[in-house]
């Protein structure tokens, strides 16, 4: 995608009252986002479903959207922040076939959202001992198969299946509903550094978005949408959890829920789950492989290439270069700068110091694999 019409898209996120749905819906009429930009208010008014006063915002805001986009994408750069737009390649497919998609995701980290095995895991922020070793023993049983585990960042269940994915290297995407670069809450700081290295803080949110309880809907159905199963180990009868999880239903997802005590508050919401059938009982990572058809010999487990963390003072763009080679192989410099969203001089400059450690080696036609 060319550079105005990245920032095309962009600018339509700061427009009011265009969420992703009417920006696609503009973007398919017009044929393409810069498109959209070309339109007079008449022109505009006249696409179903675009009303007059859409019309008049997107027509009246051109100039200020454009340069809050510009402002954006400086700041994301400054902030080693990707941005990922729907149609791009790297966009993860899970989301691609949902009717509420994301128009955009921004990504800090060197992780993947096209990965081949996505757990997702949340509860309640006021988790009980026995909720938090549950939690931890779910991600310990399935890590061997080397899935990503989806969750919030919020207290309770929601940091301890981070931190126990973190113990157990391997991937784990934290989903805000504030912007990448407003860790919320900040007292989950340093498990955000540590996911960063396999893992992904994901938002659809601009940068500098402040958290708010009506965010946080929005922000769970990525949650539910990147999972492959959705697991509910501990919630209450009414809260987030729930919510994931009735969206997870929708999206035909397989859904587990943990039983609990029934006079227990935060096992009302488990227990409702299961009795409404929304939910299997999870008693075990034998519910998982055998509702998602994990089989242990005809599995890719871990990954035998070495990981991402065992490279010496390896970081930033860097690592991102070297995620990227491990998934993709051998790319062209021009294919790697895009899939990095760097520009090719930054590209090539990286690659160089990539080359002297003896982690990449150039090819023939400007190509670049691992060594």
């Amino acid at each position: 995608m060319d550079s105005n019409e990245f920032l095309s898209t962009l600018a339509l996120t700061f427009v009011q009252g265009v969420g992703p749905k009417t920006a696609k819906l503009l973007i398919a009429h017009c044929g393409s986002a810069s498109e959209v930009w070309k339109r007079n208010i008449g022109q505009i008014q006249k696409i179903p479903d675009i009303g007059p006063k859409t019309a008049h915002e997107i027509a009246s805001s051109r100039e200020s959207a454009f340069k809050r986009a510009e402002q954006e994408c400086e700041l994301a750069q400054k902030k080693d922040i990707r941005i990922l737009l729907y149609n791009d390649t790297d966009f993860p497919n899970r989301l691609k076939v949902l009717p509420d998609s994301p128009l955009l995701l921004y990504l800090r980290g060197s992780g993947t959202l096209n990965m081949p095995k996505a757990i997702g895991i949340v509860g309640t922020r006021r988790a009980s001992l026995y909720g938090k070793a549950i939690t931890e023993k779910i991600v310990e049983d399935v890590a061997h198969f080397y899935p990503t585990i989806v969750s919030g960042l919020a207290y309770g269940i929601d940091i301890q299946a981070h931190i126990t994915a973190i113990a157990q290297k391997i991937p784990t995407v934290a989903v805000l509903a504030s912007g990448v670069d407003v860790i919320y809450p900040s007292a989950h700081l340093p498990q955000v550094d540590a996911m960063l290295e396999l893992g992904l803080v994901i938002s659809e949110k601009a940068l500098g978005t402040q958290p708010d309880a009506m965010l946080f809907p929005a922000r769970n159905r990525i949650i539910a949408g990147l999972s492959d199963a959705l697991v509910v180990v501990e919630a209450a009868a009414k809260g987030g959890a729930l919510i994931t999880a009735n969206i997870a239903h929708s999206y035909d997802k397989e859904i587990f829920a943990v039983p609990g005590n029934l006079s227990s508050l935060t096992s009302a919401g488990c227990n409702k789950l299961i009795q409404s059938q929304k939910a299997s009982i999870y008693m075990n990572v034998q519910d998982l492989e055998s509702s998602l058809r994990w089989d242990m010999s005809h599995t890719e487990l871990r990954p035998s290439r070495r990981a991402p963390q065992e490279i010496p003072k390896l970081e930033g763009v860097e690592q991102r270069i070297y995620n990227i080679l491990a998934e993709k192989g051998k790319l062209q410099i021009d294919d790697l700068a895009v899939y990095a969203q760097i520009p090719i001089g930054a590209a090539a400059a990286n690659l160089f110091e990539l080359e002297l450690k003896n982690i990449v080696k150039a090819l023939p036609g400007k190509q670049y694999e691992l060594s």
